[in-house]
This record gives C-alpha cells, sequence and structure tokens, in this order.
C-alpha cells in the first residue's frame, strides 16, 4: 500500500525497501574498498617479489644470449605502438577529450603482465622458456609504454587543435 514521505509525496513499498537497501550497499561497496586497501601492499609487493626472483633466474640466459630477446621485442613494440596510433587516432576522431583518448589507448595497449607472470610462474617454473619470455617482455614493454605515455603527454596540443577545442571562448 503507498505510504507519504515526510514531505508528503506518495511512495510505494519498493521506494521505501530501496531507501532502506541503500546504506546497507554503501557500506558493503565501502567494507570492500577498505579491505582492498589493506591487502593492496601485500599484493604489489608479491608481484614485486615474483618479477625480482623471475629476473634473477633469467638474467643469466639474457646476458649469455642477449639476441634472445629480439624475437620477444619486435613484436611487443610494434604491437604496442599500433594499438596505441589507432586508439589514440580513432579517439581523436571521436572528439574524445585528451585525457580521455591518451588513456584508452594506453591502456588498450597495455597486456596485463601481473597476470601473465603470475601464470608463468605457476604453470612453467621459474626456469622456464615462458620466464624468459616474461622477463624479456617486462624489459621491453615498460620503456616502449613510458616513451608511448610522454609522446601522448606531448600531444595534448594537437588534440585540441583537432578537437577544435582551442576555437571556444571561455568567455
Amino acid at each position: 500500500m503507498p505510504a507519504q514521505d515526510p514531505k508528503g509525496a506518495v511512495t510505494s513499498d519498493a521506494d521505501t525497501v530501496a531507501a532502506l537497501a541503500r546504506p546497507d550497499r554503501s557500506r558493503v561497496l565501502q567494507a570492500g574498498r577498505d579491505r582492498y586497501s589493506a591487502h593492496q601492499a601485500g599484493l604489489f609487493l608479491g608481484l614485486l617479489l615474483t618479477v625480482v626472483l623471475l629476473s634473477g633466474f633469467q638474467g643469466p640466459v639474457i646476458i649469455a644470449h642477449p639476441l634472445l630477446i629480439a624475437p620477444i621485442a619486435v613484436p611487443i613494440i610494434i604491437q604496442s605502438c599500433g594499438i596505441v596510433a589507432l586508439g589514440y587516432a580513432w579517439a581523436l576522431a571521436w572528439k574524445v577529450p585528451h585525457k580521455m583518448a591518451a588513456a584508452c589507448a594506453l591502456i588498450g595497449a597495455s597486456r596485463f603482465f601481473e597476470l601473465v607472470v603470475a601464470v608463468a610462474a605457476g604453470l612453467f617454473g621459474l626456469h622456464s622458456g615462458a620466464a624468459l619470455a616474461i622477463v624479456a617482455g617486462l624489459l621491453v614493454e615498460v620503456p616502449v609504454m613510458l616513451s608511448l605515455v610522454a609522446f601522448a603527454s606531448r600531444t595534448g596540443s594537437v588534440a585540441q587543435i583537432l578537437r577544435g577545442s582551442h576555437l571556444v571562448n571561455p568567455a
């Protein structure tokens, strides 16, 4: 049966239930955020330790055979640059703001190595060829992605010109 709220508006039972449920939902969401924040440092340290161990075990192989990196590095460089160029150009063509266009393009080019590191170490071991590929990928992807971030940062004014937002009078 409809009821009236303090302001005199008619509300249904569903509205009342929804209003009562909102504080519980926000408390649940906040509790999840708190738990994640509490474990975030431990998760980061675990990933960092795994990468350091992988690099340590694969370091002698990379030093002894540096050309093993080329078949891994070349496709990563081409793929990263190509995805960023395509995503960035497409977003700018759709007149997406520069900050969003750059972020979307960079996220699209990311390979989520934290997941790959965990799977490679768990399935194939720290001395495997998969572990070597992961270490080589990390050694290549980090500088490539940093250079693409620098490129996206430097092209902000170009993006404004392409969107035509430099013509808008803020006054």
